[in-house]
């Protein structure tokens, strides 16, 4: 789950925004009920804070659930170019020209945030969206903020309706999107609205779906940069809409309080030039160009190829269109083959069927799961649903040793399965290491279909 939480200036923001606010929660129908109108909602919202004698900023959640449990710079992109900014544009009360400039505060995660082909993709936001961004960096992993306890809750939400579930009323969650679902109707409103809060806390929230894998699914590799030398001290990235997108100032710290510091056109004059610096403008260096897309068709005839020549106990990559998994790895049992006899309806993984015909190619594998989701360690899985064929046309990647160690052995699982056999010398008392050069080449290699 990746959370902004954003503030915008009430007027600034169409009808349509706040479109159900005021609702009440329907504990019976688990839903929240009918609200104010747009208009009505809005023009009570200017009211309250016109009484108030402040003006009438607002907080809006926005949610973004996957499968896709990589956080890195691909990521935070796809969220912004494709989900977030699109929103902006769609929703200002001028359409495209309303918002000039995106102000933005994050942690200072150096695998998410803090690196240099994220200080690339900021360095090109006005060239390509016209809007200019600003972003600001606290401490890795100890910058908490308001999307900490958003995102929270939101979970905490998940987790609640999976209490509910009987046999009788099924509300088991097995899937992101099935979550984003439950999100939406349980938590795009708050139970207690602005007007009871006098105009503090979240107005709402927008939650979206991002597929693992196809259509809408996050594209890797990004745009990478050569390392900005001396960087980390600073904190504060500013767009600056060079030509080349390539041109970014920087600052050991942002300001925020001066009329220019909030306009980001006059940092001379700032008043806590003592404690924050002055502004420095740099240039990026990109990295060679990304290389193009292989189509669908070239990386399965590749598959196809790669399978002949796999060998007993070789551990292969598949790519997954199912479920909540972007690529499964597995040891090879059965080398290469073809289906022979009738066409017949076969379970991969004993979850999803698939379409046998005669003459498809095969191998068949048994499967590593990771030991929690997102994880890079594994485990081979026991069980004779394991086990199964895999089009040929699904591989991808021959996974050598080097790239697939074994780590110490789990003594639990061990007294578990001492009376089992290894599988082409893997044991299903070990753990498995996917080294995170192999694991990137996986995500670049599935997810960027």
């Amino acid at each position: 789950m990746y959370g902004i939480i954003a503030e915008f200036d009430a007027r600034d923001l169409k009808d349509s925004v706040f479109e159900g606010i005021d609702c009440r929660w329907d504990e019976t129908k688990q839903k929240f009920g009918n609200g104010l109108s747009g208009a009505e909602a809005k023009r009570k919202i200017l009211e309250m804070f016109e009484k108030k004698g402040e003006q009438p900023v607002v907080t809006i959640d926005f949610l973004y659930i996957s499968a896709d449990l990589q956080h890195d710079p691909a990521f935070v992109q796809h969220v912004n170019d494709k989900l977030f900014t699109p929103w902006l544009k769609a929703n200002g009360v001028n359409g495209e020209a309303t918002f000039k400039i995106h102000l933005v505060d994050s942690d200072g995660c150096p695998n998410q945030f803090d690196l240099a082909p994220q200080y690339l993709w900021i360095a090109g936001q006005q060239t390509m969206t016209r809007i200019r961004m600003d972003w600001t960096l606290n401490c890795p992993c100890h910058g908490k903020a308001k999307s900490d306890p958003s995102c929270g809750k939101g979970k905490e939400m998940v987790a609640a309706e999976q209490l509910l579930h009987t046999a009788e009323s099924p509300t088991r969650v097995d899937t992101a999107e099935q979550a984003a679902e439950v999100l939406k109707r349980t938590y795009a409103h708050v139970r207690k609205s602005i007007f009871t809060k006098n105009g503090i806390g979240t107005l709402r929230r927008f939650i979206e779906f991002v597929p693992a894998f196809g259509e809408g699914s996050v594209h890797r590799p990004v745009r990478g940069c050569k390392t900005l030398a001396g960087s980390k001290p600073y904190r504060q990235f500013i767009d600056v809409g060079s030509d080349d997108g390539t041109e970014i100032e920087i600052r050991l710290r942002s300001c925020h309080e001066c009329p220019g510091c909030i306009s980001l056109s006059d940092f001379k004059s700032c008043k806590n030039m003592e404690i924050c610096g002055p502004v420095e403008r740099v240039r990026l260096l990109p990295c060679a160009q990304l290389p193009p897309m292989q189509t669908r068709s070239a990386l399965q005839n590749a598959g196809k190829q790669l399978c002949r020549d796999l060998e007993l106990g070789d551990v292969v990559s598949i790519e997954v269109s199912f479920g909540s998994e972007v690529y499964m790895l597995g040891v090879v049992t059965q080398t290469w083959h073809t289906h022979e006899g009738p066409d017949v309806e076969y379970p991969m993984g004993g979850r999803t069927k698939f379409r046998l015909e005669h003459g498809d190619e095969l191998i068949c594998i048994r499967k590593f799961e990771p030991v929690r989701a997102g994880s890079t360690t594994f485990r081979l899985c026991t069980g004779p649903e394991k086990c199964f064929a895999v089009f040929t046309n699904d591989a991808r990647l021959k996974i050598e040793p080097v790239d697939f160690a074994e780590l110490s052995v789990d003594r639990r699982s061990a007294r578990s399965s001492e009376n089992l056999p290894e599988v082409c010398g893997f044991s299903y008392a070990a753990r498995y290491k996917l080294t995170p050069a192999k694991h990137a080449d996986l995500l670049s290699i599935n997810c960027a279909q």
